[in-house]
């Protein structure tokens, strides 16, 4: 009996592959929770107060790039420096593999603008020579006619 269980102990925890997959969605989730920006580093005044800060660093999650105030930017550098250490180096030891972002689309411009007293992001289309072609369908701007 004594040998059965010891036999039993040496088994990897991540011989199933739906536990692995709960395990590594949980440190996915803890990730994203974690680099949520407190009141104090989104305050502002003025969207001149505010930064985009770029996530990509953990990348263990789907985190697209946080608002916050330039006050509050490294607090919140440092805190997503920490789930990067700690939260994503489990995720990728456990063999995890990260999903595909389902941040703003490649499209549009990301910006951070101050709304209500907090930073938040925005997103705008990008100029270009083409403004009015709509490259997608061929349609036109109405701007441009």
């Amino acid at each position: 009996m004594r040998t059965l269980l010891v036999a039993l102990a040496t088994i990897p925890l991540f011989a199933c592959p739906e536990p692995k997959a709960q395990y590594c969605a949980q440190l996915e989730s803890e990730a994203q929770s974690a680099v949520v920006p407190t009141a104090a580093e989104v305050s502002c005044k003025a969207d001149s107060d505010c930064v985009l800060v770029s996530t990509s660093e953990a990348e263990c999650g789907d985190v697209c790039d946080v608002a916050v105030s330039e006050a509050g930017a490294a607090a919140f550098s440092a805190t997503l420096a920490q789930v990067n250490a700690n939260t994503c180096a489990t995720f990728f030891n456990s063999g995890c593999e990260p999903v595909p972002s389902m941040c703003i689309p490649r499209e549009m411009e990301p910006l951070a603008s101050c709304i209500a007293g907090r930073c938040e992001p925005t997103a705008v289309p990008p100029t270009s020579e083409d403004a009015g072609v709509d490259g997608a369908d061929g349609s036109f701007d109405a701007a441009s006619e």
